[in-house]
């Protein structure tokens, strides 16, 4: 078939902390994008929900802006067309065959996508409520992301 595909992974995508004028004005710039990215009713949104063991990262349901990909990909999307995805429901075993080399068959890849799809999408919150969730989260720049979150 022919088609295009869009990969966006927003932490390497926007720029991150500590950023120039030049790089804010992109950051706030690509900020108004990201509802569209996020919540159109043709884009999978594949979520990094599993953290590698030992990780001292909070985990994905502690994290802000985590949350606010998760909230606004659950919204508009459909059985037929995108699709939300935790692909941490996968064990990271699945795919491993002797050798330790991965390989896919059709079986898996529908098993893949049941298990992925399942129990993640949440129903849809007032903004006073999507408000006070965040204000239970962590931003890794706390101060300055919630409030913008909070807005987008």
């Amino acid at each position: 078939p022919n088609w295009t595909m869009l990969l966006f992974i927003d932490f390497c995508c926007l720029h991150q902390a500590e950023r120039t004028t030049e790089e804010t004005r992109l950051f706030k710039q690509g900020l108004r994008a990201i509802n569209l990215l996020y919540g159109h009713q043709a884009v999978n949104v594949w979520c990094l929900t599993r953290l590698p063991p030992n990780s001292t990262v909070k985990s994905y349901d502690m994290r802000g802006w985590t949350t606010f990909e998760k909230m606004i990909g659950s919204l508009l999307k459909s059985q037929s067309a995108g699709t939300i995805f935790d692909l941490g429901q996968i064990d990271p075993d699945t795919f491993k065959s002797g050798g330790g080399k991965a390989q896919v068959n059709a079986e898996m890849v529908v098993n893949f996508e049941s298990a992925c799809k399942k129990n993640f999408r949440v129903p849809p919150m007032t903004e006073e409520e999507f408000g006070a969730l965040l204000a239970t989260k962590t931003f890794t720049n706390g101060r300055q992301d919630q409030p913008l979150v909070t807005r987008l």
